[in-house]
């Protein structure tokens, strides 16, 4: 696995990675876990996985649990994209979204939905169905619940001259009260609109190649 840096040779840091599988058929899940001797890593990947008779498996999203890479080695959780296909940076522009640990409620504020209009990946056809962009796609807009939210960091608390034990009752009530789910699961319809993404990307480059 390439790490983005590189070493004073210039040459690409990479990571190596073996391990066992097992595949479990009553949790219909691939229980991977890989580790690199070399810095001493182990990291563990889970995945559903049905049988298929006549096709490939093409791709599937994995929950991964590994330690971070700063300064701090700590414990994380993450989702990974594994597919055959190797993934163009348009690709990833889109899929990245799918890798985020949200479900099907998408929360956001003005400012970002600002920058989503404004991303040039958008298709045209989004406003051409909900509305101008100069509108801010108005007729999207009236179809979502708008709903204040207060953005703050926890030092708020944290950093203030409450007693340590108020600090943390507060700081986990807040949490309680949060809109952070208590749980992520990789879903069927995630997994079905990463595959069919990819499906229909490979028709528009075999239709690209045959012109």
């Amino acid at each position: 696995m390439k790490t983005g840096e590189k070493d004073e040779n210039g040459k690409d840091i990479e990571k190596h990675y073996t391990g066992p599988i097992c595949y479990s058929v009553s949790m219909q899940t691939i229980y991977c876990e890989v580790c690199s001797e070399e810095i001493g890593e182990k990291c563990y990947l889970l995945f559903h996985y049905d049988f298929l008779a006549y096709q490939n498996l093409e791709c599937r999203l994995v929950t991964a649990l590994t330690v971070s890479s700063g300064v701090k080695r700590l414990p994380t959780m993450h989702k990974l994209l594994l597919t055959k296909k190797q993934l163009s940076q348009c690709d990833i522009e889109y899929l990245c979204g799918q890798l985020k640990l949200n479900n099907s409620e998408i929360l956001m504020s003005e400012n970002a939905y600002r920058e989503f209009l404004r991303d040039t990946k958008l298709p045209e056809r989004f406003f051409e169905y909900f509305g101008a962009k100069e509108t801010y796609a108005e007729g999207f807009l009236s179809s979502v619940a708008k709903t204040p939210y207060l953005s703050f960091n926890e030092s708020l608390i944290s950093d203030s001259f409450l007693p340590p034990f108020d600090k943390i009752k507060i700081i986990c009530l807040l949490r309680k009260y949060s809109s952070a789910p208590r749980y992520n699961k990789i879903s069927g319809k995630a997994e079905e609109m990463v595959y069919n993404y990819l499906q229909l990307q490979k028709e528009c480059d075999n239709s690209d190649t045959n012109e």
